[in-house]
């Protein structure tokens, strides 16, 4: 694995998210640019919210070579991890950790690189599947 690698999946990492609903650049929290030019931020939003208190927030942050994104629904008192994924770039691999109290499957770790990028795919259709409303609430 080069850094040629690690600078692509963030590309496709970043560029996927810049295509989805939430707010943009402008509300970036603590935004660094680093002398190779790499632009760190995070974000955190309520995608949505209903008067019987309960809500989902997403997450995202790009910090240290280590991308970050997440779900978190909250209903009442009770907070439910939908999803959250970190991808760590570093000279030598691209690691993918995935955890979701909703969706057994996406419970996971794995290698990626250029020629298998399907499980990291995956991950971003599910997050924006919630961000774009189209997602079932998965309280039980």
């Amino acid at each position: 694995m080069t850094a040629a690698t690690c600078r692509m999946v963030r590309e496709h990492v970043l560029s996927f998210m810049s295509s989805l609903p939430g707010p943009g650049e402008e509300k970036d929290e603590e935004v660094i640019v680093r002398p190779d030019g790499v632009r760190e931020f995070g974000r955190q939003w309520v995608v949505r919210r209903s008067p019987d208190e309960s809500s989902l927030s997403a997450t995202l942050s790009h910090r240290d070579n280590v991308i970050e994104f997440g779900l978190l629904q909250r209903e009442g008192d009770e907070a439910r991890n939908v999803l959250y994924a970190t991808v760590v770039l570093d000279d030598e691999e691209v690691l993918l950790n995935v955890v979701s109290e909703a969706d057994m499957d996406y419970n996971f770790d794995a290698k990626v690189d250029e020629s298998s990028l399907r499980r990291l795919d995956d991950v971003l259709r599910l997050y924006a599947s919630y961000l774009g409303g189209t997602s079932a609430s998965v309280m039980q």
